[in-house]
């Protein structure tokens, strides 16, 4: 992946928008809460309670909804 797609990670974030990234090979809808140097970190928006999880940039996968 290359920095345009780290760019559009952190548009996405600053927007506040909910997206749907594969997480397991499922579709999940998140809201990226925070990105500080490699990591991003997500709250799952289906969860039953709030869930938040980081993982590096180069992991999420954005899906189309």
């Amino acid at each position: 992946m290359d920095s345009h797609f780290y760019s559009t990670l952190q548009n996405i974030m600053h927007s506040g928008k909910i997206v749907t990234i594969a997480v397991g090979m499922q579709p999940t809808r998140v809201k990226i809460e925070d990105m500080i140097n490699d990591a991003v970190t997500i709250e799952l928006q289906d969860a039953p309670q709030k869930y938040k999880m980081t993982m590096h940039w180069t992991n999420v996968q954005l899906m189309h909804s």
